[in-house]
């Protein structure tokens, strides 16, 4: 007869009972777990749209530089046009 089959119910046994004296502690990490999770989700969900935000944030910076820039041109046009026309106007 071999102590090794005894061993390892007695073994079992010893886990069952470790396992029974700890589910409270197992039951909240699965939940804890399960938060975690749901909580993981919802970041990686508002991380892919912030993403999108940021490259419309950057587009929109970059037209609002272009849109300015043309203004400025457009501005000392006007004022070269404004001078041209006083000019004329005092001219005839």
């Amino acid at each position: 007869m071999s102590l090794r089959p005894i061993i390892k119910e007695s073994h079992r046994e010893k886990l069952a009972a470790e396992e029974a004296r700890n589910a409270g502690n197992l039951a909240e990490i699965e939940s804890l777990k399960t938060a975690y999770n749901e909580k993981l989700e919802a970041y990686e969900e508002v991380k892919k749209h912030v993403g999108v935000l940021t490259q419309d944030s950057k587009k929109f910076g970059k037209e609002e530089l272009a849109l300015s820039e043309k203004k400025k041109h457009l501005v000392t046009k006007q004022k070269k046009l404004k001078k041209a026309l006083t000019e004329v106007g005092a001219a005839s």
